[in-house]
């Protein structure tokens, strides 16, 4: 049920015709487990569409995985929304911005999850720049905390 609101939200997003705004990201991360504080890597690719103002949908493709054991990684697929403060505003590069939403985690089986985070872009210009932000995927009673840096583009 909360894996088809998310598309239908995020498919409505797409489909309107007003979109403020649209972007772009790689980042690569790197946290924490939790329980544990096993160390990780995370790299992730996604997307966000503005719906109304600052609030949108986005989605990412995310590989996590212990610095331990590479190819242990597991993946994490997210549907969700996010809200970006200074949408729309002409007098600032800055870009500050909170997520959050559903995460689809898989490897050999599949798990339900979530996730939450914030972080802050800097735009160099119209269709390019920098993020910074901390986000947690978590399930059950395990998460993955992460900083994690990269590329944002529009």
């Amino acid at each position: 049920m909360k894996l088809a609101l998310s598309l239908v939200l995020f498919f409505a997003a797409i489909g309107n015709a007003q979109v403020p705004r649209a972007q772009g990201y790689l980042v690569q991360g790197f946290g924490a487990t939790a329980p544990g504080g096993a160390g990780i890597g995370q790299t992730a690719v996604g997307g966000d569409i503005g719906v109304y103002k600052g609030a949108g949908a986005g989605l990412e493709l995310a590989g996590v995985y212990p610095f331990r054991c590479g190819t242990c990684a597991i993946g994490a697929f997210s549907l969700g929304g996010n809200y970006h403060f200074n949408a729309g505003r002409k007098d600032t590069r800055w870009d500050p911005y909170v997520v959050g939403g559903y995460t689809l985690f898989f490897r050999s089986g599949v798990a339900n999850g979530y996730h939450y985070g914030a972080g802050i872009g800097y735009w160099f210009n119209r269709h390019f720049g920098v993020r910074a932000e901390f986000r947690d995927h978590r399930f059950a009673d395990a998460g993955y905390p992460s900083f994690r840096v990269g590329l944002s583009f529009q």
